[in-house]
């Protein structure tokens, strides 16, 4: 069927009026939402990731580090001068452990090769190990360590004001206090059902049923922590 030149003029009006919106959509969005470059930000990096170390004078250090911790987080940390502890050091928990061990391995071979004469019991072992771990220089310093604390502790409470505490909540306190002990071997016995504190860095803060409150300390950390 032949269309008449005036259908066929209806019929191309629509078609050039989509072409003529198509390419006006299409120029918009070129105009508009092209993708563009963009210079992405440049990376710095550094290779060397070795703390900061200073070059001033103790001194003068302090004084930057005490103006700076808020503008130079990085200095402060790690320019921060290394602290040392002149009572001694703390070693890592499995080192003193390891210690304690090889201790009472090298016991045990000797008490029950026969070296000593005759085969030593379990209970024999356990003394020898206990006079090994538990010796007097390194029960001695805990012990005057611990009654120093006792004292400065019972000063503190002294010292309070009556505002923040009471004279009979101080002797409350102060009771407290005084009634803790120390408990060391020797001998073993000292901690009857408690022996797996001689190779271990655990201290036990008890209170026995018959009211006592009692500190026991672990063999392992007499080796592991010289740090007062």
């Amino acid at each position: 069927m032949k269309l008449s030149r005036k259908t066929k003029r209806h019929l191309l009006i629509p078609l050039f009026s989509a072409f003529a919106g198509a390419v006006v959509v299409l120029g918009i969005e070129w105009t508009f939402f092209r993708p563009r470059q963009v210079e992405l930000p440049v990376l710095i990096s550094s290779t060397n990731m070795s703390p900061v170390v200073s070059n001033l004078a103790p001194n003068e250090l302090l004084a930057r580090i005490k103006i700076n911790p808020c503008i130079d987080l990085r200095s402060f940390v790690c320019t921060s001068p290394a602290a040392s502890d002149p009572t001694g050091r703390v070693r890592r928990e499995s080192e003193g452990e390891v210690e304690v061990l090889r201790i009472y391995e090298n016991i045990v071979q000797y008490g029950r090769s026969g070296k000593s004469g005759k085969k030593l019991s379990e209970k024999q072992i356990e003394e020898m190990l206990v006079e090994r771990i538990y010796n007097k220089a390194r029960t001695s310093k805990m012990r005057t360590l611990f009654t120093k604390v006792k004292t400065e502790m019972l000063a503190f409470i002294d010292e309070q004001p009556e505002t923040r505490l009471k004279a009979n909540d101080k002797e409350i306190l102060k009771n407290k206090i005084s009634g803790v002990v120390l408990e060391m071997p020797p001998p073993a016995s000292v901690y009857k059902g408690e022996t797996n504190l001689f190779t271990h860095n655990d201290i036990y803060f008890e209170r026995t049923a018959e009211g006592l409150t009692r500190i026991r300390v672990g063999g392992a950390l007499l080796f592991t922590v010289q740090s007062e």
